[in-house]
């Protein structure tokens, strides 16, 4: 359970370096709003969320919710295509080698035809 505190205050303090100003005061709001980015976004995967806030730590605010939602979809479709291209790019390969055999196979053909 510990694993998505580390997380935000990971993040927390990457918007801090950046120069982004924390929306809490007191240290109490400064848990409360941890405890709020960790129930929601807690079972993100870290790669893709931390992905997203490097994407809005260059913003002149710090990041609302809607940002962070915006931004955390956008990672999750990216890394999908990327996923879906991969794998749609090894089926292509097969494909081609297949076709490419037959091609060859024909191509064989025709030109042991034309000698005889």
């Amino acid at each position: 359970m510990q694993e998505p505190y580390m997380m935000m205050r990971r993040v927390m303090v990457l918007f801090k370096a950046a120069g982004l100003k924390v929306p809490a005061v007191t240290r109490g709001e400064k848990l409360r709003l941890l405890d709020v980015w960790v129930a929601r976004y807690g079972v993100v995967d870290a790669a893709v969320f931390l992905a997203a806030a490097r994407r809005l730590m260059g913003g002149c605010y710090f990041p609302r919710f809607c940002d962070m939602d915006a931004a955390v979809r956008e990672e999750q479709r990216r890394r999908k295509r990327m996923a879906e291209g991969i794998a749609g790019a090894q089926r292509a390969d097969a494909g081609d080698r297949e076709a490419n055999r037959r091609r060859v196979q024909v191509l064989i053909e025709s030109l042991s035809k034309r000698r005889l």
